[in-house]
């Protein structure tokens, strides 16, 4: 008898600390400066944002193909400082590498803890989790993350580094420009194919591109990444592909470090975004099996967009 009141006390206790955890709603992250020692002594690099607001949604390009974007716009300045015409300089990244990833099938335990640590009710995993995006919104840019065309999120197909690419990077430059939070200037930034987009984009010379800080690219990916000294890299080129494969399929394979790309929309509106991820058929994560209607973990049909 003793052992079963102890067993239902801990189990009372569980439950309060589980609900307490459930219904915190603690404070995101602080928005840090993140810099080094050369710029402190001649530099103001006081935060002047201490949040942010997010949004996700699809951008029409012109031939009707949508692209997937996150957008993150400073809010709230903090003590005095800063402008509050809510319009702000923008730096984007054009990315092949997903804009935000989910990591469905998490344990309880683990989402309570998620939520008690940085303040997240799921496990959806956004740029804004970066200290160095965390830095720069601070600072007052707001930022952008896209998902290329047959990427991520994003609608349509593609062939890696084709032209198209860069001229709807130039569209997404001229959307952000045209939006009331934009202050009509923008910069990119981001490493390896992400670098690669910022070539392309600015190859295109939209209006309100103001700069680029390509990192870890080649200036000819023939004679310095595909086949240097005339040797084709066939490892390399093999991995590769099977890297952006994973990558465009949406992969869930998480043991291998693969997780599906973040829906955009909470077509619900509960508030949750993995259950926007379809039920495969005949256990396959990588492709429908048949033509029956798409099925959700909540068992809610979607319009599907």
């Amino acid at each position: 008898m003793r052992k079963a009141v102890t067993l239902g006390v801990l189990a009372l206790l569980l439950l309060v600390v589980a609900g307490l955890v459930a219904n915190r709603t603690p404070d995101a992250p602080p928005l840090t400066t993140l810099v080094g020692s050369f710029f402190d002594a001649d530099y103001d690099v006081t935060a002047k944002f201490v949040s942010f607001r997010k949004e996700s949604r699809f951008v029409r390009l012109e031939d009707g193909t949508n692209l997937a974007v996150d957008i993150f716009v400073p809010e709230d300045a903090a003590d005095d400082r800063g402008s509050l015409d809510q319009s702000f300089p923008t730096i984007l990244e054009y990315t092949a590498y997903n804009r935000a990833f989910a990591q469905p099938g998490m344990p309880w335990w683990q989402r309570i803890g998620l939520r008690w640590r940085l303040g997240l009710k799921e496990a959806v995993y956004d740029r804004s989790l970066f200290p160095a995006v965390r830095t720069m919104i601070g600072m007052g840019y707001a930022y952008v993350v896209a998902d290329m065309r047959g990427t991520g999120a994003s609608f349509g197909s593609q062939t890696p580094l084709m032209p198209r690419l860069g001229s709807d990077g130039a569209e997404i430059v001229d959307w952000i420009t045209s939006q009331p939070w934009s202050d009509g200037s923008v910069g990119m930034r981001g490493q390896s194919y992400v670098a690669w987009s910022q070539y392309a984009t600015a190859s295109q010379a939209p209006k309100g591109l103001q700069c680029i800080a390509p990192g870890v690219i080649m200036f000819d990916t023939f004679t310095e990444g595909t086949r240097p000294g005339g040797i084709t890299t066939v490892r390399w080129l093999s991995e590769y592909s099977d890297y952006l494969q994973a990558f465009n399929l949406s992969k869930d394979d998480q043991e291998n470090g693969f997780f599906p790309v973040a829906p955009v929309v909470d077509e619900d509106g509960d508030e949750r975004w993995i259950d926007e991820i379809p039920l495969t058929s005949a256990g396959d994560t990588t492709l429908f099996t048949d033509e029956n209607e798409l099925s959700y973990p909540d068992g809610v049909s979607r319009n599907q967009r």
